[in-house]
């Protein structure tokens, strides 16, 4: 069968090809697999890219793919080479005061994401969520300190503050899981994120803000900096894509003293 063109959800930028009417693997410009999480079938809704043609209404998710590979909320796209716990995104309103923080913990030979914290300090007692690669488990802490796990099952698991709310919202599929974040009582959340994790090997995330008047609260790897090149385009190979060591990002606290439990930090360090 003959190969097709796809974009990613919302991309307007780099073409990548699926083998075999989109039952074979996805591969990049110079035929190395990429992961198909983050791309969509053309015909199932208006937001989904068609086949060999860009879609230029909806802006791009940031997210991390890979091993890993940042996809920033100004366009800018490049590869992580450095290992440890960084902000991948920050969310700041002061009034009402909202505080949501999100890290990441990059690791091994290839620095893939092996681990997922949000932090809500928004009320007077901080309430997190947690997710590694090791078991793909997520777990959830509030005012009680105790880490308690989340039942794959549950439909949603909600934490909430008097001024925000995270919700874990569930999947048919066990693997993928959306997080909600919400201000006080509004209807419609600030952001969405979507975590695909692959059980022994690393996470994959997207994140996709529901209205772009919340971008200047937001601040982290996610954000996108200054000067950042775009992702190459054309046969340009993949091996001359722009990278990044994101000092500015990384954070020296381990990750228990950022929030997270004292299992996941063992993991994480072994």
């Amino acid at each position: 069968p003959r190969p097709q063109l796809v974009f990613r959800d919302g991309s307007t930028r780099i073409l990548y090809q699926v083998r075999f009417q989109n039952v074979g693997p996805i591969i990049d410009e110079s035929g190395r697999e990429v992961d198909r999480f983050g791309f969509s079938t053309p015909g199932r809704n208006a937001a989904t890219a068609t086949l060999g043609s860009p879609n230029p209404v909806w802006p791009v998710d940031p997210g991390v793919l890979g091993d890993p590979h940042i996809h920033t909320m100004d366009g800018g796209q490049y590869t992580l080479l450095r290992e440890g716990s960084f902000l991948l995104w920050r969310f700041g309103l002061p009034q009402p005061h909202v505080e949501w923080q999100i890290f990441a913990h990059y690791a091994g030979r290839q620095s893939f994401t092996k681990g997922l914290l949000l932090v809500d300090t928004s009320g007077s007692e901080p309430s997190s969520m947690e997710i590694t690669s090791e078991h793909c488990e997520w777990q959830t802490q509030s005012s009680s300190k105790k880490w308690s796990p989340v039942n794959s099952e549950a439909p949603e698991v909600l934490l909430s503050n008097p001024s925000s709310r995270m919700k874990l919202v569930g999947n048919q599929r066990k693997d993928v899981k959306k997080i909600q974040l919400f201000i006080a009582d509004e209807k419609d959340p600030v952001a969405t994120l979507k975590v695909m994790c692959r059980q022994g090997h690393h996470i994959n995330l997207k994140l996709h803000m529901e209205n772009q008047k919340w971008a200047s609260f937001v601040s982290g790897e996610l954000k996108g900096q200054k000067g950042q090149k775009q992702m190459p385009t054309g046969k340009t190979s993949m091996l001359q894509l722009v990278t990044s060591e994101d000092k500015d990002f990384e954070v020296k606290k381990t990750w228990a003293q950022l929030g997270g439990s004292s299992r996941a930090q063992q993991y994480l360090q072994s």
